[in-house]
């Protein structure tokens, strides 16, 4: 039985969003890595694919978007297809930087995740990219609201009070890495969240100060000539 027989077509979604031409379609399903791929989540994690294995290229999928976008009458799936490219393209930059399938089930197998977690994961990861990359896909999960914070701390704790064999230095190492991508990722909301505040108090001051000035002007027009 080929591929095609045994797995569901996560491809035809493509096809039928205007996304990708039949002939895409087809190269896809006979692509020698396709009978090796995890299930598929969804249309954006086989079209991510695609673009990773150069099946389609950006120009040619952007030119699908904009032929969607301007079709008259306007077609009714246009903005799902839009978003389904959108996500595609997150997915691929998150492969890029090793956070995919083997990396979660690899978090898995070492016991830092448990199943519910990686199941939640395999549906948001991109399916293959870089070469798996623990740390950043662990610091994702977190920063990504897949994993919670607190279970995350027990975690380093867990970790940290392992017995120092090989496994704990890779686990701490690992844990190192995904606490540096979390760190840094509540550096940034601190910084957006004082901006804000920032802001809003600027906004407050001209707001005090246009009400004085009008009450000036009031003064003036009433009391002043």
């Amino acid at each position: 039985m080929t591929f095609a027989d045994t797995t569901p077509d996560a491809f035809h979604a493509l096809v039928s969003q205007g996304l990708i031409t039949d002939a895409q379609h087809d190269a896809a399903l006979a692509h020698p890595e396709a009978p090796a791929l995890p299930p598929i989540p969804g249309p954006a994690h086989a079209l991510a694919w695609m673009r990773l294995k150069n099946l389609i290229a950006e120009e040619e999928l952007d030119a699908a978007v904009e032929r969607l976008e301007a079709a008259s009458p306007a077609v009714a799936a246009f903005t799902e297809a839009e978003d389904i490219a959108y996500d595609a393209d997150d997915l691929l930059d998150l492969g890029k930087t090793g956070i995919t399938h083997e990396a979660v089930v690899a978090l898995f197998n070492e016991g830092l995740i448990d199943t519910e977690t990686r199941d939640l994961a395999l549906r948001a990861a991109p399916l293959t990219g870089a070469p798996a990359a623990l740390g950043p896909t662990l610091g994702w999960l977190v920063t990504d609201g897949l994993l919670d914070t607190a279970p995350f701390e027990a975690l380093r704790a867990r970790v940290a009070a392992e017995p120092a064999f090989a496994t704990a230095a890779d686990h701490r190492r690992i844990l190192d890495e995904a606490q540096a991508i979390v760190a840094a990722d509540e550096q940034e909301t601190a910084d957006m969240l004082k901006e804000f505040a920032r802001s809003q108090r600027a906004s407050w001051r001209n707001f005090g100060m246009i009400v004085v000035a009008v009450v000036i002007v009031i003064g003036w027009y009433l009391f002043g000539r």
